[in-house]
């Protein structure tokens, strides 16, 4: 009888033995770093997959950033316009978060460049086609209907006991007035760059000229 006969001593199974028993694949050590998977770019639709292909090819980068700025952009044209189901009576927004993490001179800024580009092109036609000319005409309107409401107030602060009644109401009419006349913001779909020190929370909605909320 060996000593581990005296001492009642029981081998126990490795986590190898018991992953091989059950078919499964081997545990990977807390202590390593496993390798991730490749970007899928084959789930892309060809015209996608060929843009962050070329994309990646021409800034000598991985894919994986040239398709999770992609995806980003695309998340910016569908959110608050498309809803996914996932059974009935569950809906969500298709709104993607998403962060590329990379070292200094790693060429982020040209792989966003050229991805992000035709979102800004969109938002620059936006503002000079669409909102501009709102913009100022309802600055215009603005500013007549404040002068508007303040020569109606010096009126009722000047006149006599008889009238300062109707002129008050004249006044407040006029002020609510100006008030309810909004200017719209131009449209934002990208947001530069800040540093976190200076950067300001945004309020994240929009109003077409008609007064609509646009996420």
């Amino acid at each position: 009888m060996n000593i581990a006969d005296e001492l009642n001593v029981r081998a126990f199974p490795t986590a190898t033995d018991l992953a091989a028993a059950a078919g499964w694949d081997l545990p990977v050590p807390l202590s390593s770093s496993a390798r991730p998977p490749s970007f899928p770019i084959d789930v892309f639709p060809g015209w996608l997959a060929e843009m962050v292909t070329a994309t990646a090819v021409f800034t000598q980068t991985d894919p994986a950033m040239a398709g999770t700025v992609a995806l980003s952009v695309l998340s910016a044209c569908a959110g608050g316009r498309v809803l996914i189901e996932a059974k009935p009576g569950w809906r969500e927004p298709c709104n993607l978060f998403l962060a590329v993490f990379a070292e200094p001179g790693e060429r982020k800024s040209p792989v966003h460049g050229a991805l992000t580009g035709p979102l800004l092109a969109i938002e620059a036609a936006l503002a000079a086609e669409q909102v501009r000319p709102v913009i100022k005409e309802n600055a215009a309107l603005k500013d007549i209907a404040e002068r508007t409401a303040e020569q109606a107030k010096g009126m009722a602060a000047k006149a006599d006991a008889a009238k300062r009644e109707a002129l008050t109401a004249e006044a407040v009419a006029a002020a609510l007035a100006a008030d309810a006349i909004t200017i719209p913001e131009p449209p934002r779909l990208f947001y530069r760059q800040r540093h976190p020190r200076s950067a300001h929370v945004a309020d994240g909605r929009q109003r077409r000229p008609d007064g609509a909320d646009l996420r």
